[in-house]
């Protein structure tokens, strides 16, 4: 068997960060991670599995599919609760009637959640029915899913207690671990804020006792770091007005999903498309990704949408299907942005790997042959 290893995930940690880290930046073999294109359902699937979107059959946690809806049932209830849009404290709270009953509806319109479904392949969770490193048969995963009755700043540290006391008594079996309530700071508080920092710290205290606990077990094994995309922070919110500019969406026109940073748009007729697209382009404020960008970065399906427009960095969309409040930190714009770069780093040189800058995908195959050979 090859020598353990003690793998730590780092939900949003921004390879620009590194150097204010006392412990990170001094591991052996750091290198720059360049993510997948969307958010991290499908970084992390990238990373753990080596599979695009286009391999995945999926892009992002909600979409377009009427025919999968969980809400297609609701479709006459959900219009007659629509007017309640205009009213903020009324849509949020038969939101939630709806999340307690039945699945977590974001803030999508009412009249549109009879045409949309969510995705449940987290790379983490049980219903992903691909193969990855997680399901390697030497393999522990403490999963932030595990402990998801918790707060985040509970469900890292009790992951992290239980990784210390793992490591003394797992025998030869390689360990990963998730430490992901940096992502919600970044969002909620800002890249660079007290908490932000205050959590850095943390983790860089964290990681260094994991190391030095785990390479005093195995000596000959290896503390691999990745986190999954950077972070940046929002300086300006964006409503975008399809409706009001090209008119209510329907079967015979066209359907959207609007994240913070990514709008997909489902066309049926193609004079709409022309129009969506003069108005996208009128507004300066992001850009249509082409045929040759969505077969580089695989998400050339269809499925995931006629047109993928990106807005630009340090923009948000508000309000979205996400949410109506602004965040103070995004991530989901441009992977070739230095602001979305993330992290790998090893415990051992690795000449190939140091001060480069690799794809999500080469990541997964340099894991792979750590914990295969």
């Amino acid at each position: 068997m090859s020598p353990p290893i003690l793998l730590i995930f780092i939900d949003s940690f921004p390879f620009y960060y590194l150097d204010k880290t006392k412990y990170l930046s001094k591991f052996e073999t750091v290198a720059k991670l360049t993510p997948g294109f969307g958010y991290s359902i499908n970084c992390q699937a990238e990373i753990f599995a080596g599979l695009s979107p286009d391999n995945l059959g999926y892009f992002c946690e909600w979409t377009y599919d009427p025919l999968n809806s969980p809400f297609k049932k609701w479709k006459y209830l959900l219009n007659i609760l629509s007017p309640a849009r205009k009213i903020y404290y009324l849509d949020r709270f038969l939101h939630k009637i709806i999340d307690n009953i039945y699945t977590n509806s974001k803030n999508i319109p009412f009249a549109y959640l009879h045409k949309m479904a969510r995705n449940k392949q987290d790379i983490f969770s049980n219903y992903f029915s691909y193969d990855s490193l997680l399901k390697h048969k030497d393999t522990i995963v403490l999963p932030t899913q595990d402990f998801l009755s918790l707060p985040p700043a509970k469900r890292d540290l009790k992951i992290y207690e239980k990784s210390i006391s793992l490591i003394d008594t797992i025998n030869n079996k390689n360990l990963i671990i998730s430490q992901t309530e940096l992502d919600g700071i970044a969002h909620w508080h800002g890249v660079g804020s007290y908490k932000y920092n205050e959590n850095i710290s943390l983790l860089d205290q964290r990681i260094v006792n994991l190391r030095e606990r785990f390479l005093n077990r195995f000596k000959d094994g290896k503390v691999i770091i990745v986190s999954d995309h950077g972070m940046t922070n929002v300086k300006k919110s964006i409503k975008i007005e399809l409706e009001k500019n090209i008119g209510r969406p329907n079967d015979r026109t066209y359907y959207y999903f609007l994240d913070g940073t990514i709008l997909r748009i489902w066309i049926f007729k193609t004079a709409v498309k022309e129009k969506i697209e003069t108005y996208l382009e009128s507004m300066g404020i992001g850009s249509i990704i082409d045929t040759n960008q969505r077969k580089r970065f695989g998400i050339s399906n269809r499925k995931f949408g006629d047109v993928i427009f990106l807005i630009n960095e340090g923009l948000m969309f508000i309000p979205c299907f996400w949410g109506s409040r602004i965040s103070k930190a995004m991530h989901g714009y441009h992977p070739d942005l230095e602001s979305q770069k993330g992290i790998i780093l090893c415990s051992q040189k690795e000449q190939d790997l140091s001060y480069k800058s690799i794809s999500s995908k080469d990541v997964y195959y340099f894991l792979k042959s750590k914990f295969i050979n």
